[in-house]
């Protein structure tokens, strides 16, 4: 009884094959970035190049990168969120620091009720959707 012998592996010179790992870290801070708010740009960002990274070294030893397609994606997502999240902070910055200062200087329900009134109302000028305002400004 003749033993056959295994097929080679054209595709790594008979070495076992592995997986690029950089896509699972570049997935994992590209979540965290979408979570943590103060650190999510330069998470989202190592992210992306993680992910990138680990795309061209699979394609380069024809192996796979699990999760470095995502890892893009969500660090894209990211940076768009939060870089968007930054602009609209930056322009409503004086009026947000304004009814601060208006509720921090109230002494009565009343009139706090009436710093969350005045501030409802320039978010309604800026067309700000209503479901963000009851988010910020509360019911």
């Amino acid at each position: 009884m003749a033993e056959t012998p295994p097929a080679a592996d054209t595709k790594t010179d008979g070495a076992k094959p592995t997986v690029q790992r950089g896509g699972l870290w570049g997935l994992i801070c590209s979540t965290l970035g979408l979570l943590i708010l103060w650190y999510g740009i330069p998470l989202s960002l190592a992210g992306i190049v993680l992910g990138i990274r680990a795309r061209r070294q699979a394609k380069a030893t024809a192996t796979a990168a699990p999760g470095s397609l995502a890892a893009i994606v969500l660090g894209v997502v990211g940076i768009l969120l939060w870089g968007a999240a930054f602009t609209a902070y930056w322009f409503a910055m004086g009026a947000v620091n304004d009814w601060q200062d208006c509720l921090a200087t109230a002494n009565t329900n009343a009139v706090a009720a009436e710093c969350d009134a005045e501030f409802r109302g320039y978010l309604d000028a800026q067309n700000v959707p209503p479901w963000i305002i009851n988010a910020v400004v509360g019911d």
